[in-house]
């Protein structure tokens, strides 16, 4: 009689945690509950049609500042930058690489979503300095 109880119990249990996560697994494009979001994914390129995967890119909100991490390009994705998981607020962000422009774009805004923060995709353009 007891372990049924605690199967019944544990059954309740896993339908609770299914039916959450799936609420917020939404068809927005926002990250699942329960995965680190990133409210920033920045993409920089040299403002031509390459892509520069190692560029730095920086990001402030306030007194916060951060670099964001490149991530690995997929099939689906080229190579990007993340960062700001899971923080939400107004920020600057500013892409660098030796040999090119500075790119900055202001008051991009990351909004706290159902569950997690709804990422904002920013686009850097580093053309190349003048010889």
């Amino acid at each position: 009689m007891q372990h049924s109880v605690v199967r019944a119990i544990a059954a309740q249990l896993v339908l609770a945690s299914a039916i959450a996560f799936s609420a917020c697994d939404s068809a927005t494009g926002e990250t699942p509950c329960g995965v680190p979001a990133p409210g920033l994914v920045v993409f920089v390129t040299d403002g031509l049609d390459g892509a520069l995967c190692d560029a730095v890119v920086h990001a402030q909100e306030g007194l916060y500042w951060e670099t964001l991490l490149p991530a690995e390009a997929d099939e689906s994705r080229p190579c990007r930058h993340e960062g700001a998981f899971q923080r939400p607020g107004v920020y600057r962000v500013a892409g660098s690489r030796e040999g090119h422009a500075t790119a900055v774009q202001s008051a991009v805004e990351v909004i706290e979503g159902e569950c997690d923060v709804i990422g904002e995709t920013v686009h850097l353009a580093l053309p190349p300095s003048p010889p």
